[in-house]
């Protein structure tokens, strides 16, 4: 054997060791690019908006593509914040279409939703139907959107809301890390975690019946048009029909606060309209507190103020104030409202 055959033989060799050692590097780059499906939706309802209960009511429907009809994500799937059972209506199975293995299912149900009505009635919700994986983890599927379906995806003109715009409807896609082994104690989740593929169809809504804010707080603005009355009552011989204005009108906004707060499931919140209510009660102290303290002093022996001077006063200043809050509580909430 030649010196030529020698270098040969030991090339091929060392070839073929170099190959046995990065063999497995390969091996591991492959297994590191997981499948993808990609996902489109298009919602043809919503409503059923129940704020007590926290939930809305939506159909849709979906579809997902994937090189493989193992990977398609129709097959595999749950909605986290589904309420009960979901009506699905479609395929069971894939089906082959040149781009791939296409999966299709209209899905109707009740999906719960923080209903955050602390700028109501000029609020503004976002919400979302949660899509997720349940079978195979972002190790081999991931979730993907149609890029020019991210932003055209509901029925315009087959979803009419009263009251309510829709502003807009994407589908965002993320990961759900669960932090636990599932039993498995043989898998590290510090240096494998287990992540499954997340899709959420987002939906940015609007109040537009802002004529409820007055049907909500009528009764309080007309409990303070009856504590305003009260301050021309001056005279001390007018403090029992004084008193009693007064104690009605705290009666009425108590009333009114509970009804609201029941109507919105708020009783755990301060909402706009509690705070507009707690304004009221205010004012009706300050008057309160003016028409005790003008019968007071006019039982002294020397009357050294004008009631009606001091009631004059006190009207005009404590309804200025309030005024100008309510006003600075509703220009925040219209204008510096977010959605959440």
């Amino acid at each position: 054997m030649n010196m030529g055959q020698r270098t040969t033989i030991y090339s091929m060799l060392f070839l073929f060791f170099l190959f046995l050692l990065l063999f497995p590097s390969f091996a591991l780059a492959e297994q590191k690019h997981p499948q993808e499906a990609k996902i489109g939706a298009i919602l043809v309802h919503l409503g059923d908006f129940n704020y007590k209960e926290g939930t809305f009511t939506a159909a849709f429907w979906i579809w997902s593509l994937s090189d493989k009809p193992a990977d398609n994500a129709i097959l595999s799937f749950e909605f986290p914040n589904l309420v009960g059972k979901a009506i699905i209506d479609g395929e069971d199975a894939s089906r082959k279409i040149p781009d791939g293995y296409l999966g299709q299912k209209r899905i109707y149900g009740t999906f719960r939703h923080h209903w955050n009505m602390k700028n109501f009635p000029f609020d503004k919700q976002r919400l979302e139907i949660l899509f997720e994986e349940n079978e195979k983890d972002t190790r081999s599927l991931v979730y993907s959107t149609y890029k020019d379906d991210i932003f055209a995806n509901y029925d315009k003109e087959g979803i009419k809301l009263a009251g309510w715009d829709i502003e807009n409807v994407r589908m965002v896609t993320s990961e759900k890390e669960y932090k636990t082994d599932f039993g498995d104690t043989t898998r590290d989740i510090v240096k494998t975690p287990n992540k499954f593929a997340r899709l959420a169809i987002e939906m940015d809504i609007k109040r537009t019946d802002t004529g409820a804010f007055w049907r909500f707080s009528a009764a309080a603005f007309i409990a303070l048009a009856m504590a305003f009355i009260t301050y021309f009552l001056a005279k001390p011989t007018a403090i029992a029909p004084r008193m009693g204005l007064l104690a009605g009108s705290v009666f009425a906004v108590v009333i009114n606060m509970g009804t609201v707060s029941n109507y919105l499931g708020t009783a755990n919140e301060l909402t706009l309209m509690d705070t507009i209510h707690v304004c009221v009660l205010a004012y009706i102290i300050v008057a309160t507190f003016t028409a005790v303290y003008n019968w007071w002093h006019s039982t002294r022996e020397k009357v050294t103020k004008d009631p009606e001077a001091v009631s004059l006063r006190m009207a005009i200043i404590s309804t200025i104030l309030f005024f100008i809050t309510v006003a600075g509580l509703l220009l925040k909430a219209v204008f510096g409202g977010s959605i959440l």
